[in-house]
């Protein structure tokens, strides 16, 4: 079964969306469960590659993106991210944040920082910077949509930010 899209308002959150990503200066990508929960991944995946950008993921949303995915940087999780990846997260001025849960344990505890500047792709609706679509924008719909839409030469190049590991990971 599919959701009841309105294919205006899709298009009109795609373009929004692709617009605020070209404008910024160092955007990311974060891509949580509920893509997964909405048979969005393969749609995902594709948009972590065209985008080019760095893209996370949160704890519940391991495995959504292939880690060994060059645009992979790491797990955010707020405050119990690993060392670097919250500092490197929150540096970001921009964020297209895919299939978000925020709770308690998806989220460290609700330390997670999503950028002020933030795309919002959730199950039925877009929220961009505050501004906030109609209900019949489904998740997987708009997803495919950045896809046919996306000019990767219209985003920002920028290299994925560096953190430290715990010597205990580099042994």
């Amino acid at each position: 079964l599919e959701p009841e899209a309105d294919s205006e308002a899709i298009e009109d959150a795609s373009k929004a969306i692709l617009n605020a990503l070209s404008s910024s200066k160092n955007p990311a990508m974060f891509v949580d469960c509920l893509t997964h929960r909405h048979q969005a991944v393969q749609e995902a995946r594709q948009l972590v590659d065209k985008l080019g950008i760095p893209v996370y993921t949160s704890n519940m949303g391991k495995g959504i993106i292939d880690e060994t995915n060059q645009y992979y940087v790491d797990i955010y999780n707020g405050g119990p991210s690993r060392p670097g990846v919250q500092e490197a997260f929150e540096n970001h001025d921009f964020a297209l944040v895919l299939g978000n849960l925020p709770s308690d344990t998806n989220s460290g505890g609700f330390t997670r920082m999503l950028p002020p500047n933030a795309a919002y792709v959730d199950t039925h609706n877009v929220t961009i910077n505050g501004w906030t679509t109609s209900s019949k924008v489904p998740l997987k719909a708009v997803i495919k949509r950045l896809n046919t839409l996306a000019s990767p030469e219209r985003i920002p190049k920028i290299e994925n930010p560096k953190h430290s590991l715990p010597e205990r990971y580099l042994e």
